[in-house]
């Protein structure tokens, strides 16, 4: 599943991606599907040409479609993708969440790191009670896993069998090295 920040921008970031085949065969690459037009589907919700623009051919059955920025304005929302026409089988594309945040950012991308870097230090780490070895664990392979949101300077670590269950907020401290466990 792709994930794409709410209200992104950047139409390179809200590309998803098809694979066209042969509706004969269903194995050969369709390479004659440029500007055809695919659909999505906002949370389960019928299918619509509207929120998508037509193919972009990258070669050997394989295309893109922008989303557009209307389309990912709200965050929380998953977006599914398909394409079908008279010579391509129908063809499921990518399948997009959009998150309240940049999945690409800094923050988005050392929070594993600045997890661990916390989990394994000496000192400038605090947690209510004993942070046992498994509880530990349990957050590196969350937050390894993407299971977590950024809020603001706080890293809400989520279950990783349910992603309602907070197990964790990690917060950066004032003077932006200590992170502080809650």
């Amino acid at each position: 599943m792709r994930q794409i920040k709410a209200n992104e921008a950047t139409a390179a970031k809200r590309y998803v991606y098809f694979h066209c085949v042969d509706a004969t065969d269903g194995m050969t690459p369709e390479t004659g599907e440029a500007d055809g037009q695919p659909q999505i589907s906002t949370d389960g919700a019928g299918w619509t040409d509207t929120g998508i623009g037509t193919l972009v051919a990258i070669g050997n059955g394989r295309y893109y479609a922008a989303l557009t920025q209307a389309a990912v304005a709200t965050a929380g929302q998953i977006i599914e993708s398909r394409y079908k026409s008279a010579e391509t089988a129908e063809t499921p594309g990518d399948t997009a969440q959009v998150v309240g945040y940049d999945p690409a950012s800094a923050l988005s991308t050392h929070a594993a790191t600045d997890v661990i870097a916390a989990l394994m230090a000496d000192t400038g780490f605090s947690a209510d009670g004993t942070l046992t070895f498994e509880k530990a664990l349990l957050i590196m392979a969350s937050v390894l896993a993407g299971n977590y949101e950024v809020d603001g300077d706080d890293i809400l670590v989520k279950d990783l069998g349910d992603s309602d269950v907070l197990i964790a907020t990690i917060t950066r401290a004032d003077d932006g090295k200590t992170v502080v466990l809650e």
